[in-house]
């Protein structure tokens, strides 16, 4: 059963990979798994035990992210929303099977 849950976090995951360049993109994946995983306050602090346990990346990698990596906002909100749909409204769009 864990395979499963690995095999779909990381599928979920990687949807958004585009939005980012390669080494922001592993730094996004630590980010959001230590999110979730995180027992205490969420901030970058609180996450990092989480987020990167054996410390391979420096600790102001992680508070760089949001204001300094090469990312776009409005494409991780749009490939969010596609997904959300197709998720929980597999059938389409909604004004579609009102006509």
């Amino acid at each position: 059963m864990n395979t499963i849950i690995t095999s779909a976090w990381n599928t979920i995951i990687q949807y958004f990979f585009p939005v980012f360049i390669a080494p922001t993109t592993e730094i996004f994946l630590n980010l959001v798994t230590g999110w979730v995983l995180c027992i205490a306050r969420h901030t970058i602090t609180g996450i990092l035990p989480f987020a990167d346990p054996k410390d391979t990346r420096a600790h102001d990698a992680y508070h760089r992210f949001f204001p300094d990596a090469s990312w776009a906002m409005s494409e991780l909100w749009r490939l969010l929303t596609i997904l959300l749909v197709r998720v929980f409204y597999p059938a389409g769009d909604a004004r579609e099977q009102c006509k």
